[in-house]
């Protein structure tokens, strides 16, 4: 084989090689593209999870002290009926004493 041939297969030889160096580093940079974007992708992803949990916790707290605060309310207005059922009581105890007393039916009437 004649020497200019040798060195016209190396030059292409030598082509080739560069073309697959610059394929390699091209491919290299688009998967480390790829991967930024994808890792970008998972903390927005991550994110909106976050403030949709965060948001749920929110409302699921409101709602307990809502719950709550309804309950209190109810407790109060029983302890209010329970005391004025107890005051009842006791005007009604005190009558049938003073009647029993005094004899007198119209005694604290009304």
């Amino acid at each position: 084989m004649p020497v200019h041939d040798i060195e016209a297969v190396l030059k292409v030889e030598e082509e080739a090689v560069s073309q697959i160096e610059a394929a390699k580093a091209e491919a290299a940079s688009a998967i480390e593209s790829e991967e930024k974007r994808a890792a970008e992708y998972i903390r927005e992803e991550e994110k909106k999870a976050r403030r949709a949990a965060e948001e749920e916790i929110s409302r699921a707290r409101s709602d307990a002290e809502s719950v709550a605060e309804t309950m209190a309310l109810d407790a109060e207005e029983a302890v209010k009926r329970l005391h004025a059922l107890a005051a009842s009581k006791k005007r009604d105890g005190v009558r049938v004493i003073i009647r029993a007393v005094t004899g007198d039916r119209d005694v604290l009437s009304g």
